[in-house]
């Protein structure tokens, strides 16, 4: 699976690497916009990400909160989904680097 972020949806780059995934059989989501864009056409699932808003025009910072919503959504997903390897991932990293209050942690 391949997430592809474009505030247009005509970046000519992912255009090209949109097509090279999907001959390659991955799954692409694409957070943009506009579902009536290029990229859009060549991906298999699209998120909508606001842009602008009628009355004020931050430029990117309001569709950059929304690619920050949707990700933080889709690894909290992941990471509650795999929780207790998350957990034990974490225990073992903190064992070998040293817990917070250790005075000979690594970090």
């Amino acid at each position: 699976m391949a997430i592809i972020i474009s505030r247009t949806g005509e970046n000519k780059r992912l255009i090209r690497t949109a097509e090279i995934l999907k001959k390659r059989n991955v799954k692409i989501i694409l957070l943009t916009s506009s579902k009536e864009t290029t990229l859009a056409e060549k991906c298999d699932e699209f998120l909508y990400i606001a842009n602008i808003m009628e009355y004020l025009d931050l430029g990117g910072t309001i569709f950059s909160v929304g690619v920050r919503y949707y990700l933080d959504v889709i690894f909290g997903l992941y990471l509650a989904r795999n929780y207790n390897n998350t957990e034990n991932f974490y225990y073992d990293l903190e064992r070998w680097m040293g817990g917070y209050d250790d005075p000979e942690r690594i970090w």
